[in-house]
């Protein structure tokens, strides 16, 4: 890990302290960095007062070239904290409430996207279906034209239902900044959060980041390395495609942690940061009692609050994960396709924070029978699918067509699915239709509606 004495971007300048703890908390993450084969990556820590931006590793292993903090890394679904950032900026200059529907400032929508509200959006419970990021078109203007594609049929839940995370929903509200701001998203998003944050060499263009250091993403493939040409689909920009480094992401950490603020001067309004840090829905899995904020997903994990939102792009990971009551921030960009960066931001921050030791969850299992679950058995979809089916008298549970896992009770409408009987699974809701909106089940982000 290179250690940096001083860190400058435009005009703001970082001191960068090599003691404890920005300093022993930057070897712990490159163990597990090192541990989990990840080419290279750009490492930003906020602890209190002290900023530190580092890098491991090699942004192309071609050339042997060495990651930096000024190496730019796409950060995936990362992307969504700073477009609700930039939403909610708009919303607090033009005295709009989240409430407001969106087709009142934008043309040409859907019944159903019309009145899709910005709170429902930016909290991921507008009932939007999702799909995930990959290559598409480069062309701008496509964003709200894919916006205006959308139909009554993409959604399917009512809104306000349940939390179900979409890349959708988060293109839809950044098309409808771009119609409010009159302005195409990515200089919206420069003006807005970029800039007053001084996050200067961050950008949703692809062009403009290849002018600047990047990095070549990769993904392994068995034991070898294969690099994965760079990802770009303007359709669902505000979802996840910002480029982005170490030394930017530590003045995000920094105005996160301190109510907009970058070291003496204000970057985005402590309203805006307040909202967008705030609990507004709960998660139904994932966390324990966990809620999304406004691109934030929030929750207690051994008492101690946290923030977080990780992304992932073809040969990308990336991972925001801090301890406001501290406070102590972490952004990890690696260049490795889905790298366990989550795993390795809790375990991190819980070894600097000495938390206790994380147990198991006790849980009462009961077992449940074909003919109760009768209603419910059937195919769900959404991003990929689920089925409830019933297989040699037990009640399976199969996701995207893999072999089933046993299902028992663990409480009102909640499930555990096991692989094997000695190995506990994923847990999952499953909500019966009501009067209002279909029945569905739950698991992990999304909810998958039956057909």
């Amino acid at each position: 890990m290179r250690m940096l004495a001083m860190c400058t971007l435009g005009t703001v300048v970082l001191a960068v302290q090599q003691g404890p703890p920005t300093a022993s908390i930057s070897r712990l993450i490159e163990e597990e960095l090192r541990a989990a084969r990840v080419p290279g990556a750009a490492i930003a820590i906020v602890s209190g007062d002290e900023v530190f931006a580092g890098a491991y590793g090699v942004s192309e292993r071609e050339t042997s070239s060495p990651m930096t903090p000024a190496t730019l890394v796409h950060t995936g679904s990362l992307t969504k904290l700073f477009t609700a950032l930039a939403v909610t900026t708009a919303l607090e200059q033009r005295k709009v409430p989240a409430t407001a529907q969106v087709g009142g400032f934008m043309s040409g929508l859907s019944p159903r996207a019309r009145a899709a509200t910005f709170d429902q959006l930016l909290s991921q419970t507008s009932g939007l279906r999702d799909r995930q990021g990959d290559t598409g078109t480069d062309a701008e203007a496509e964003l709200a034209k894919n916006a205006r594609a959308l139909t009554d049929a993409d959604f399917l839940l009512p809104g306000g239902t349940v939390f179900s995370y979409s890349n959708f929903g988060y293109s839809l509200a950044g098309a409808v900044l771009e119609s409010m701001s009159k302005r195409p998203f990515a200089e919206v998003l420069q003006a807005s959060v970029l800039t007053p944050l001084g996050m200067s060499q961050s950008t949703m263009r692809p062009a403009d980041a290849m002018k600047r250091p990047h990095t070549t993403g990769y993904r392994l493939d068995g034991q070898t390395f294969v690099a994965t040409p760079h990802a770009n689909d303007t359709r669902i920009w505000p979802a996840g495609y910002l480029w982005t480094n170490a030394m930017d992401m530590s003045l995000a950490l920094s105005a996160l942690m301190a109510k907009g603020r970058v070291k003496d001067r204000l970057g985005l309004s402590p309203a805006v940061v307040s909202t967008v840090s705030s609990p507004h829905t709960p998660m139904p899995n994932v966390f324990v009692g966990g809620h999304y904020g406004y691109g934030l997903m929030i929750a207690r994990d051994r008492g101690m609050l946290f923030y977080e939102h990780g992304g992932t792009l073809p040969g990308f990971s990336s991972i925001l994960r801090i301890a406001p009551e501290r406070p102590l921030g972490i952004a990890i960009l690696a260049n490795l396709d889905n790298a366990p960066l989550r795993r390795i931001a809790q375990v991190v921050m819980a070894k600097a924070l000495s938390l206790p030791e994380l147990t198991t969850p006790a849980r009462q299992e009961s077992p449940v029978t074909p003919e109760e679950m009768t209603p419910l058995l059937g195919r769900y979809v959404n991003r990929g699918s689920a089925e409830l089916l019933v297989r040699d008298g037990q009640v399976m549970l199969s996701l995207d067509d893999s072999p089933p896992f046993a299902v028992s009770r663990i409480g009102e409408h909640r499930y555990l699915a096991r692989p094997k009987l000695e190995i506990a699974g994923p847990e999952f809701v499953l909500q019966p239709a009501t009067k209002d909106a279909p029945a569905y089940l739950h698991f992990a982000l999304w909810a998958y509606v039956r057909q």
